[in-house]
């Protein structure tokens, strides 16, 4: 590689560098059918309560209403303390418990809860830490699950699918098999494609 310099007294300095790097990996993502649908909302047969636990209040406000739009009943927490006390005087299907928190932090409020409820309650760790130090202190505590911040609501849709075994209305089933003849104005039904 090579590293230049331009500089000019009282003007200024500008650096260039040129290196070479290996070529890069291909990476091949294993993307699943569902990871694509948009959630609309849950099956009627289905019905959630969560309790979404964060001392910041934009994180609890954000994450409530991903999760009131599709039809999950929420209540909210700021703090493990008053999480443990929620969860007591009615106990949720899940909890989503930020790490980070004053008074006590989210892994010790999960541990309490566990203690109270054993495996009844699924609770997910909701956390900007990526650190495997911290991943390695998530899973050997009492929770069933890890979403990183800044998260995608369908990593959250996704994650109660999977410990709730619900179900969801899609976007796609809305539309069902109507045959798409128009995108952004454009008349498609006139192309005709080689086999």
């Amino acid at each position: 590689g090579s590293l230049q310099i331009e500089s000019r007294l009282s003007v200024g300095s500008k650096f260039y560098f040129e290196i070479t790097l290996p070529k890069a990996e291909n990476k091949v993502i294993n993307i699943q059918e569902d990871d694509l649908k948009v959630v609309v909302k849950l099956l009627p047969e289905f019905s959630v309560n969560a309790l979404v636990v964060d001392d910041v209040e934009v994180n609890r406000d954000l994450l409530s209403l991903i999760l009131r739009k599709i039809g999950v009943n929420v209540t909210e927490a700021e703090n493990g303390l008053v999480a443990i006390e929620k969860a007591k005087k009615s106990p949720p299907d899940i909890i989503f418990m930020d790490y980070r928190m004053p008074k006590m932090d989210g892994i010790e409020a999960m541990n309490q809860i566990r203690d109270i409820y054993g495996d009844k309650i699924k609770m997910v760790i909701v956390s900007a830490t990526a650190f495997d130090h911290d991943r390695e202190k998530f899973y050997d505590s009492a929770c069933n699950g890890i979403i990183t911040k800044p998260f995608k609501s369908q990593q959250v849709f996704s994650s109660m699918q999977k410990l709730l075994e619900i179900e969801y209305e899609y976007e796609d089933d809305l539309l069902g098999d109507v045959p798409v003849t128009s995108i952004n104005g454009f008349d498609t039904s006139t192309i005709v494609l080689d086999p």
